[in-house]
């Protein structure tokens, strides 16, 4: 599937950072190295979303509520700059409507998205 897209449309920076944050207290997926704009991150072996059945299981639960008092007492550094998110959503909003495909049928699809 082949769409024009502006390679500066989407930024990724901030959640960089976070990430960094996080591999420090040895949570989230390792973080292998960035670049402008990007970063490439290790492949999170036998992960698998978890189902409501899946969290029936009492084990399950007590692993997962682990894992957020680890996230919760891990120190990240407050961000400089105000949260971006809604500025980020509105930007890629407009990137999504600008998107044009070759193939009819894509086109077509995209079109059924924005309606």
């Amino acid at each position: 599937m082949a769409a024009h897209v502006d390679p500066g449309a989407i930024q990724c920076d901030s959640g960089g950072q976070v990430l960094k944050q996080l591999n420090r207290c040895a949570l989230g997926a390792t973080l292998l190295g960035t670049f402008d704009n990007g970063r490439v991150e290790a492949f999170i072996d036998h992960a698998v979303t978890l189902s409501h059945t899946d969290l029936q299981q009492r084990h399950l639960r007590l692993a997962v509520a682990r894992r957020l008092r680890a996230v919760h007492d891990c120190q990240i550094e407050p961000r400089p700059q105000p949260p971006t998110l809604w500025a980020s959503l509105e930007r890629n909003l407009q990137t999504a409507e600008s998107l044009t495909f070759e193939s009819p049928a894509q086109q077509q699809l995209l079109q059924q998205v924005r309606e």
